[in-house]
């Protein structure tokens, strides 16, 4: 992806923990490089994981820097009323985020699994017949990422993996 989705650009690095004046007078950005959702349908209870490390933004390119990996664990059940982007608008589409709550977010993931789901199984029967198999996706495949994130029957429900960024070069996860 060679957008830049970093909806947080104007945020002052003097003043947010997530940077730190290096030596040199650039400032690194503590970036989450992969967020995991975790989502239980049986008690209805959800949790975030956000992996992060430190990132130098040269030009608009981020490297990422030797560093620790820091882990932040969220849970979400006192959190679903709150709307974190404030003030944040959807690069895409360019409307305000301002009134998305945590229960919306949840809610969006688990239709882009309904989603992703069901064309990855029309994906597999097609090809399954055309080359005369039996087809049929059974939910443990491990999707188009290789994560192992299909298996619903994993007992985290429909949001039991959700990859959003990882690597050297996030998209604006923060």
């Amino acid at each position: 992806m060679s957008e830049n989705y970093d909806s947080l650009a104007g945020v002052d690095p003097t003043t947010n923990p997530r940077f730190k004046l290096l030596p040199n007078g650039q400032y690194s950005e503590q970036l989450a490089n992969q967020v995991q959702l975790f989502w239980d349908p049986v008690t209805q209870e959800g949790r975030a994981i956000f992996n992060s490390q430190p990132y130098l933004n040269l030009g608009g390119v981020y490297t990422g820097l030797q560093g620790v990996m820091d882990v932040l664990l969220i849970d979400f059940i006192n959190r679903l009323g709150t709307c974190y982007g404030k003030g944040l608008v959807d690069p895409v589409t360019g409307k305000p985020l301002d009134d998305v709550s945590v229960a919306g977010v949840s809610i969006l993931m688990s239709a882009a699994f309904d989603i992703e789901f069901a064309e990855r199984a029309a994906a597999l029967a097609a090809a399954a017949a055309g080359s005369g198999g039996t087809g049929g996706d059974s939910g443990t495949g491990t999707g188009d990422d290789g994560s192992g994130s299909g298996d619903a029957s994993s007992g985290s429900g429909d949001m039991s993996s959700g990859e959003s960024s990882s690597g050297d070069s996030p998209s604006g996860s923060s």
